[in-house]
């Protein structure tokens, strides 16, 4: 991905790219009367991936805030198509 931080703002920069994926399923189905059926599948994927870092620069630990969208364009399940939106929190260590 890219982050490019925005002049004048020094706290905050915006971030694109590119996320690859690949998702294991598994699945164990067990009726009344009939044998356990266990079904295993991969599916390869690739999702648009647009976010914003708020940090705290210039101190020796940076508080970190990051919130990105993404959303798949090729592969994976049908149903984990949709807009997906991740927040992570944490703590970067800055060497200078």
């Amino acid at each position: 991905d890219y982050c490019r931080g925005l002049d004048g703002m020094g706290w905050l920069g915006l971030c694109g790219g590119v996320e690859l994926s690949l998702d294991r399923r598994w699945r164990s189905e067990k009726y009344e009367q009939t044998p356990r059926q266990e079904r295993e599948a991969l599916f390869p994927g690739a999702s648009v991936a647009l976010g914003a870092v708020f940090a705290y620069p210039g101190a020796g630990l940076e508080p970190r805030l990051d919130v990105s969208a993404r959303w798949p364009v090729v592969g994976g399940p049908a149903e984990d198509r949709g807009l997906g939106i991740r927040a992570t929190g944490g703590v970067a260590l800055s060497f200078r």
